[in-house]
């Protein structure tokens, strides 16, 4: 079992994101006691903080996360093995940051991380998302760029570096990268959401009261206040 913690973490990581998010935070529980156990009998081992770490970040208590990463810096900063890439717990540090609003440590860590990682794509979308937060465009598109470079199949690349050309005003490139997230994932409402933000920008109501729709039909809250807008 122990050795198949971190896979299962993250598909608890993967089911949060998706419908079965009350499933995964109730197994998350779960895997805190465990993990909790696991240190219990060998508190000088990195590892089962690590675990520890992901599975309070499941049920969002980022404080938890970062005492957590803050013990494996300690215990061993450059903690990896085979499921646990070098430099992974300045990136699940610098996560529990970004959702706790403190983007200036999210950055450093995200920063670190790649240092450590350069071949990792998170690190760069992980700033991509920080510098986006905090204003930051040139930065966060650069960021964004150099991942889809690298991982040139992953939907939510593109439309976070969409997002980002929505807040920088070029709306046609955004639309463009928008499409491209869709075309990989057609049951992301946030992309259509995004995309209908564009078509909004550029006057095509039509499309964009379309794709408001889609984004409502498949979950995502904020879709409603824009088709009330279009009424």
């Amino acid at each position: 079992m122990r050795k198949n913690i971190f896979f299962f973490l993250s598909l608890l990581m993967l089911l949060t994101s998706c419908s079965g998010e009350k499933i995964a935070k109730m197994s998350s529980k779960m895997m805190v006691k465990q993990t909790t156990e696991a240190i219990a009998r060998n508190p000088n081992n990195a590892k089962p903080y690590i675990e520890h770490a992901f599975a309070y970040m499941i049920i969002k208590e980022y404080d938890n996360v970062i005492m957590d990463c803050n013990k494996v810096i300690e215990i061993d900063p450059h903690f990896h093995d085979q499921n646990i890439p070098a430099g992974t717990i300045f990136q699940v540090r610098g996560q529990a940051y970004l959702e706790k609003g403190e983007i200036d440590q999210a950055i450093s860590d995200f920063s670190l991380y790649k240092e450590i990682n350069p071949e990792a794509t998170a690190a760069y979308s992980s700033l991509g998302d920080a510098y986006r937060m905090k204003g930051e465009l040139d930065e966060a598109l650069t960021e964004y760029t150099k991942a889809i470079e690298m991982s040139p199949d992953l939907d939510k690349l593109y439309a976070g570096r969409g997002k980002v050309l929505i807040d920088k005003g070029d709306f046609q490139s955004a639309l463009k990268d928008l499409c491209k997230a869709i075309s990989f994932n057609t049951r992301k409402g946030e992309f259509y959401f995004h995309r209908g933000i564009a078509y909004q920008k550029t006057g095509k109501t039509i499309n964009a009261r379309r794709d408001f729709q889609v984004a409502k039909e498949l979950g995502y809250e904020d879709a409603q206040k824009e088709l009330d807008k279009l009424k």
